[in-house]
């Protein structure tokens, strides 16, 4: 479950940074007539904006992991202290 739940994010992640590509693609044709100043000033924009939907992707990732090891850990306390409690009794 957890892994189909990081698998799932990672898809979405990878999906966000595919529609980035997309528009940053699409920026590039939109601006293709322009003078190159204005050119140059837009692959400036679109490589920036590669660069944040990459640290996006990374960061996303990276929350699901960081989550995932929350949950393990926390189950593996409650377990501990399940087997604590049974020790009681």
């Amino acid at each position: 479950m957890e892994a189909q739940k990081r698998d799932t994010i990672t898809m979405m992640a990878s999906i966000g940074q595919l529609i980035g590509i997309i528009i940053a693609i699409g920026t590039i044709i939109l601006y293709a007539g322009a003078k190159s100043e204005g050119l140059a000033q837009v692959t400036s924009q679109v490589l920036e904006l590669g660069k944040i939907v990459t640290d996006l992707t990374k960061t996303t990732v990276v929350g699901s992991i960081k989550t995932e090891m929350l949950e393990e850990r926390l189950r593996d306390l409650s377990d501990r202290l399940k087997t604590l409690e049974q020790k009681q009794k």
